[in-house]
């Protein structure tokens, strides 16, 4: 994201007045930049603010880590994940999923990954995340029949949760 000198002041005046958006896209900016100090600073405030995009910026840096700024740490991911799906984040209900299937940050759960990966999966079109897919089908060929049975249940608690956290 390029922006001017004049651009990135006004950024900053918004910012500093709570702007959500603002502070987003000051950590694009600044990641850009390759100033990651800051990129994480703006993003951290957006993220413990509520907004979705930052924290799932948060989970992804997490996940993968950033040399000298942010060691890998699948716990710290889970957390921004976390937060970014109250919102309906659909990519961090995915990497939630993905979450639970491998048990990266958190206890291995087949049924919450089918539950999330169930309702993630009805957010977005089939043929863009065929992989995924094949994630879930995956996993409803290891569970019982009482494990899919609470799967769909549990995602239909969690599709309740969202749309009565959507603003």
């Amino acid at each position: 994201m390029a922006a001017t000198p004049e651009q990135v002041n006004e950024l900053l005046r918004l910012a500093y007045q709570g702007n959500l958006r603002a502070q987003f896209n000051l950590g694009e900016i600044y990641f850009d930049l390759k100033d990651y100090a800051q990129a994480i600073f703006w993003h951290r405030k957006a993220a413990e603010s509520g907004y979705a995009e930052s924290a799932f910026a948060l989970g992804l840096l997490n996940q993968h880590g950033l040399a000298g700024f942010i060691p890998i740490n699948p716990y710290e991911a889970f957390k921004w994940y976390q937060r970014a799906s109250t919102n309906g984040h659909v990519l961090s209900l995915v990497k939630l999923a993905a979450c639970y299937s491998g048990g990266s940050g958190v206890r291995q759960d087949p049924v919450e990954a089918h539950a999330l990966g169930t309702v993630a999966a009805s957010k977005i079109p089939r043929e863009s995340v065929p992989e995924f897919i094949d994630i879930l089908r995956e996993l409803e060929v290891a569970m019982t029949p009482a494990q899919l049975e609470a799967a769909r249940i549990r995602a239909h608690q969690i599709q309740r949760v969202l749309n009565s956290n959507v603003r």
